[in-house]
């Protein structure tokens, strides 16, 4: 049996103790319905399948599609990542050492 390729997972805001979803077998029909359960007071997450039960072996995998309500999750992740949080720590700590007046003997020139 393969899982339809469109996912739909959703939450009722401000409770993250349950996640539901429902399976699409085409993207309009997931569209739809994410923005059903959004304005029910959910938040929902818009997911194509990239690799579905390979071989029985009850693996998955979901790529998220840009939705309306996508943005939150994906800026979360982008800041939890290092592609954000090392560039940003670099840039106050260098901040941090070449302020003015901050002990560190000056280069006349």
């Amino acid at each position: 049996m393969t899982t339809p390729p469109y996912k739909v997972a959703y939450m009722k805001a401000g409770d993250s103790s349950r996640l539901y979803s429902r399976f699409f077998d085409n993207e309009t029909e997931a569209r739809q319905y994410a923005s059903k359960v959004r304005s029910e007071g959910f938040e929902a997450l818009l997911m194509k399948s990239v690799v579905n039960n390979e071989d029985g072996n009850h693996y998955y995998e979901w790529e998220l599609l840009k939705t309306s309500g996508s943005w939150k999750y994906r800026l979360g992740t982008l800041i939890a990542s290092p592609n954000f949080i090392v560039p940003v720590a670099i840039g106050l700590g260098a901040y941090l050492l070449l302020r003015k007046n901050n002990g560190l003997p000056r280069v006349i020139g």
